[in-house]
């Protein structure tokens, strides 16, 4: 099993902005492509992530990137769970990353 990396010493966390979008989506489609989380077996475009975020950001929840050096090193957001009335108050959060170890 491979060693995670340690944390970059600048890291910060913070809202995500316009011009994260091209990051988010190349971290997001790696997972797609490479992984077995998200469900989808074809990358969503660039436009398709922005139309989740700015779903995301419409109902007030958060969409926060790490940082680190001015590089956007993963993200992470919070959606409503899903569209039924008993769960109307629960939200689930999803993150992806982008760095390792070498």
């Amino acid at each position: 099993m491979p060693v995670p990396a340690p944390l970059p010493s600048d890291l910060r966390i913070r809202p995500s902005r316009d011009a994260d979008l091209p990051a988010i989506t190349a971290i997001y489609a790696h997972h797609v492509l490479h992984g077995t989380g998200t469900f989808e077996t074809t990358p969503p475009t660039e436009a398709e992530m922005a139309q989740r975020r700015a779903d995301v950001a419409a109902r007030g929840l958060p969409y926060l990137v790490a940082e680190a050096e001015g590089r956007v090193l993963g993200f992470a957001y919070c959606q409503w769970f899903k569209p039924r009335p008993a769960r109307s108050a629960l939200a689930a959060g999803s993150s992806a990353a982008g760095w390792t170890s070498c």
